[in-house]
């Protein structure tokens, strides 16, 4: 019997044949979603909720009802999240009639590899319609936002590329609420006092800093001052110590914002850099799947990372039996997490470098070899040191904790603390390559009565608690903490507000400081007091700041739809997915409620804004109402020739003539309408266009002509 396995990408289909390696499977892809709903119109029944689709690629419709044709079972095993699922519902749809009398299911796996290919084929399901409507619910809530009040922004702003979204007006706010937080802010200056202490006047070398700890309001000049005033270097200080132990537990498993977040932090990579990685390393198996924002690794990935631990730290050492190999469960912190998904791990932990570099650690097997870039192994190696860690047992620390005590009366009030930590098992940091450290020879230094002497003080200066703008990561981790969004989302929710101008690249808001700071130096009573600026804004330049038209986009949401601007709204949209997956709620209960709000909002507004509104996003309000003239559409501002129901953008012509839409007159409207107009050029005849790389002419034959620049202003 011919099977076919449908997936979503090109890159799995030859990954997956060479698992099945069996001539009677055929493997095809669907290029992501085969349908969409139109651009030039809502696109839903607004009381049915039934969506308009329409085909979005023939050509690869087509080779899937080919290869549907022959074969006699199918199997639709398109990504296992909302959108997978609703791609496999569309395709399911796209060859009902052609299934009638075939086996036709679908299968979800969490990573590419035989095993998890073959397991998902032996137990194949039914589409999930619960998540396909969670799926439908939440492209027509966003729809409806875009759709609804995207037009209404460019009647307001007279700015026709403005839109609105349900996750990107509350990444807006978060933006906006940020750097309202720095104009806001307080400064407030402290102090902090810390003492080198050496143990040996003849030998400098063996030193350790204290923190002076039972003065830690030094709030005022005058009291940093003060207290340096009094205390006296080349003074014999006692020691009394205390010996601690305290552990370091691994850090869960990757989600996607947490490996964003790293991949940012360690090679400054952009959220969609990482992603398009972790794409490549997930599509050659190498890796689970990459958006999620669950920290569960399943059952029996657990069972062969363990052993894999096992055999090379474990047996490796002589360290006994679960060592450094230790059985762990995480739990999400994160609002809205899917927990029945698996966190972003590795799928094979013999496999050590994802180019080909290297061999299984204490296995020798090869290394995969994927002919993937020095980029790729960089994540594949935090992938893989991420996943062997949580399955790993705590690092130990010893801390040695000082407490320092002058031998001088007037300075007996100030007490100095230090704390000096070894880490005498690596656990989990073995992994990354950390070592132990023997804390018994700094015991035997400090001897029976330590004691040590100050050497020099300072007192240093500093700003406390000044917020900072997001960069890209920290407002993704914002917007997955509030529970806004899905992992799939925010990589392209940030570039949408750079795109419409929102927000745009920089720095803090800058502002220079005083910082005052002093010093005092061995065996001298005088204070050297130093004074330096410094920039409170940082050095970053990677910061999201809210633009003026951000700011006036969302006071304006605001003040006629204020819940599109509550967060709580945004993220119960979330749970409301959760409730339709889970069969609490419905997706035509949810509809009405959002449609019934905004319908009443829009209701409310002057009659220019809801005409506006009128046929959605295409921009075009009744024909009826339009007059000759120049007018703001989805796809530009153009020139609407009534009595032809045309319209001509004019975006090359502003470009041309260096001008704002506003500014626009008498004089342009005249020349517009004109075309197409007759002219003579060299010598012949010709009709005059204007197209999107400006004037050009056309002959009688219909054959276009390219029209110098420096000759169009002969032509107005």
């Amino acid at each position: 019997m011919k099977r076919l396995v449908i997936v979503e990408s090109f890159t799995k289909t030859n990954t997956i044949k060479k698992y099945l390696n069996d001539k009677n499977v055929i493997v095809t892809y669907s290029s992501g979603h085969i349908y969409n709903l139109p651009k030039d119109k809502l696109g839903f029944d607004t009381t049915t909720w039934a969506l308009d689709y329409i085909k979005t690629n023939p050509k690869v419709i087509s080779n899937i009802r080919e290869c549907v044709v022959k074969s006699d079972i199918i199997y639709i095993a398109t990504d296992p999240d909302l959108e997978g699922e609703t791609i496999a519902y569309n395709i399911k749809d796209s060859i009902a009639d052609l299934i009638k009398n075939k086996k036709c299911y679908r299968i979800s796996f969490n990573e590419i590899t035989e095993t998890a290919v073959k397991a998902a084929i032996s137990n194949p399901r039914e589409i999930d319609l619960n998540i396909v409507n969670a799926q439908e619910t939440r492209r027509i809530v966003d729809r409806m936002i875009g759709y609804k009040v995207s037009p209404i922004l460019w009647s307001k702003f007279n700015k026709n590329y403005l839109s609105s979204g349900r996750v990107q007006n509350a990444a807006l706010i978060m933006c906006i609420n940020q750097r309202n937080k720095i104009l806001n802010s307080e400064i407030l200056q402290r102090w902090n006092i810390e003492c080198k202490f050496i143990f040996d006047k003849k030998d400098k070398k063996n030193s350790l800093i204290g923190s002076l700890i039972n003065h830690d309001n030094i709030d005022t000049v005058d009291k940093a001052r003060s207290i340096m005033e009094k205390l006296k270097t080349n003074v014999k200080y006692s020691i009394k110590y205390d010996i601690k132990n305290h552990t370091v537990s691994p850090p869960p498993p990757y989600t996607t914002t947490t490996m964003q977040q790293d991949c940012y932090n360690k090679y400054k990579w952009n959220a969609k850099i990482t992603m398009k990685y972790a794409q490549d390393l997930y599509e050659n198996g190498l890796i689970s799947y990459i958006r999620t924002d669950s920290v569960n690794i399943s059952n029996d990935a657990k069972n062969i990372i363990i052993n894999y631990i096992k055999n090379t730290y474990d047996a490796c050492a002589g360290a006994g039996a679960d060592k450094y190999a230790k059985y762990r469960s995480f739990k999400s912190k994160i609002n809205n997490a899917q927990e029945a998904h698996e966190a972003i791990r590795i799928t094979n932990p013999n496999i050590i470098s994802c180019n080909g570099t290297g061999t299984g650690a204490g296995t020798g097997t090869d290394a995969g070899k994927c002919s993937l870039s020095s980029n790729h192994d960089k994540l594949y190696d935090m992938i893989r040191k991420r996943t062997l860690a949580s399955l790993m047992s705590d690092a130990i620390y010893t801390d040695i904790v000082m407490l320092m005590t002058s031998s001088l009366s007037e300075n007996k009030e100030y007490l100095f603390k230090s704390t000096r930590s070894f880490m005498t098992f690596e656990g989990f940091k073995i992994v990354y390559g950390e070592k132990t450290e023997d804390y018994e020879e700094f015991i035997k230094m400090l001897g029976n009565n330590p004691v040590c002497y100050s050497y020099e003080y300072k007192s240093n200066g500093f700003i406390d608690n000044i917020p900072s703008l997001y960069n890209e990561v920290q407002l993704i981790k914002q917007l997955e903490k509030e529970g806004i969004g899905r992992p799939s989302t925010y990589a392209s929710i940030i570039d949408k507000l750079l795109e419409k101008k929102y927000v745009e690249i920089g720095k803090n808001p800058q502002q220079e400081y005083n910082i005052t700071s002093f010093i005092k130096k061995n065996k001298s009573d005088d204070i050297i007091t130093e004074t330096k600026k410094i920039n409170l804004g940082g050095n970053s330049k990677d910061l999201l700041i809210p633009t003026e038209l951000g700011i006036n986009v969302i006071e304006y949401i605001f003040d006629v739809m204020p819940y599109l601007c509550d967060l709580k709204f945004t993220s119960k949209m979330e749970d409301d997915l959760d409730d339709i997956i889970n069969m609490k709620n419905n997706k035509k209960n949810i509809l009405d409620d959002i449609y019934s709000k905004i319908s009443k909002s829009l209701q409310s507004l002057p009659s220019a804004s809801v005409a506006s509104v009128a046929s959605g996003p295409g921009g075009q309000k009744n024909k009826a109402e339009y007059k000759d003239g120049f007018i703001t559409t989805r796809y530009g501002p153009c020139y609407y020739n009534k009595s032809s129901n045309s319209y001509t953008n004019i975006d090359s012509y502003l470009k041309w003539k260096k001008k704002a839409f506003e500014d626009l007159n008498d004089a342009d409207l005249a020349f517009i309408s004109s075309l197409p107009k007759a002219v003579i050029h060299s010598g012949k005849p010709f009709k005059l266009h204007i197209g999107r790389y400006g004037l050009y002419l056309k002959d009688d034959n219909n054959v276009n002509h390219k029209l110098e620049k420096k000759l169009w202003s002969s032509y107005v």
